[in-house]
């Protein structure tokens, strides 16, 4: 009776002819310290070789030791949210926001490739106002340069004058420098950031530096290859100097700060600069060039007569008169207080103590707040 009942079913669904249901895919389950050996081999073809070390090492120091044990169907968002409140009272924002971008990359590609369904465990990431750049000014950074050694010297003025990435500046050629016509063609890089290269003109306090060079890199290490890391370099200068901290990849940004103050043109800034877009530039560097939105204001033309008409007729319907005016203050006045006249003393003093405001002591040599001079950055 019930194989009749199953059959009747099966033949009245064949009659309807619907489509075939597909069925769900099983999700295989996979480890997170496995998974991410997988991670990583597609971020070698993809992504830059600083990036590439730095998501190693977040992944060796945090991410391995919360959640290598765990299945991907395990890392729900209740599970982050803890790592994340373990993790806050340990560092900045910044970084917490840098290692949950890694998280979520490494989530997009699980999901990708069929290895996690569901919800995102990371969700949106926090939102991170950007303090101001950090820069030196002219006076501070001639101090600076005073103070770098001779080889770094190359190197310090090379980025200050051009606007460069350190890792562009490292993968510098000889055969890159274009004395003729005082250009260096910059080669595109392994980042992202630069796919196309540019070419940028040589100023002339630098070009001596370009002058009679042998073929390979023009900034050599000690042993001829590759340049190491001038990070010593930096901060010894910086010490000598007796200057407050800056990274060197803040000397883009000085370069931008130069251009822009000056009032070049931001598109021409962008395009020395390598930036995919003029966005960019100004989503950083807007603050930098306040006088455009003064010339924009001041392009609006003068409309107003030379006289305002009501301010130089008599002001009827507008004021009352003296006499008008005389009464109604003698109307409104608090018992015990004497009327004063407008051409009166300004030394006379109510004499009631009650409407009487008595200024602490501390606050009499002091300017009116709203008065005083504000400080305008140089």
């Amino acid at each position: 009776m019930a194989n009749a009942k199953e059959l009747r079913k099966r033949l009245a669904m064949d009659d309807l002819d619907l489509p075939d249901i597909p069925k769900k895919k099983k999700i295989p389950e996979i480890l997170f310290k496995d998974f991410i050996i997988d991670y990583m081999e597609h971020c070698e073809t993809d992504k830059a070789e600083t990036t590439l070390k730095r998501e190693l090492e977040r992944i060796n120091a945090h991410f391995a030791p919360a959640f290598g044990n765990l299945y991907l169907s395990e890392i729900t968002p209740q599970v982050v949210q803890a790592w994340k409140t373990s993790r806050i009272s340990a560092v900045k924002q910044r970084t917490l926001r840098n290692d949950l971008e890694v998280l979520k990359s490494i989530f997009v590609y699980a999901k990708r490739m069929g290895y996690f369904q569901g919800p995102d465990p990371v969700g949106k990431l926090p939102k991170i106002f950007d303090s101001e750049i950090r820069i030196y000014s002219p006076e501070e950074m001639s101090k600076y340069l005073a103070s770098c050694s001779a080889k770094y010297l190359r190197i310090a003025a090379t980025l200050l004058y051009t606007g460069m990435r350190p890792i562009e500046l490292f993968q510098l050629r000889a055969s890159d420098i274009d004395l003729t016509h005082k250009i260096i063609n910059v080669r595109p890089t392994t980042s992202k950031k630069n796919t196309h290269g540019r070419s940028i003109p040589i100023h002339r306090a630098i070009l001596k530096f370009f002058e009679n060079l042998e073929e390979g890199l023009v900034f050599k290490g000690s042993d001829g290859g590759k340049h190491g890391h001038v990070r010593t370099a930096h901060c010894n200068a910086r010490r000598k100097a007796g200057l407050p901290d800056m990274r060197l990849y803040d000397f883009r940004h000085m370069f931008a700060t130069m251009m822009l103050t000056e009032g070049h043109d931001p598109a021409a800034v962008a395009v020395l600069m390598g930036h995919g877009g003029l966005q960019i530039t100004m989503r950083v560097y807007h603050h930098l060039h306040p006088e455009r939105a003064r010339s924009v204001i001041e392009s609006a033309p003068d409309l107003l007569p030379e006289s305002i008409p009501y301010l130089n007729r008599t002001q009827r319907g507008f004021q009352k008169s003296k006499s008008q005016r005389n009464q109604s203050d003698r109307s409104m006045e608090a018992p015990g207080i004497e009327s004063v006249d407008d051409d009166a003393d300004s030394s006379v003093r109510i004499p009631c103590d009650r409407w009487r405001i008595v200024l602490p002591e501390c606050c009499a040599d002091h300017e009116p707040l709203g008065l005083r001079d504000q400080h305008t950055p140089e």
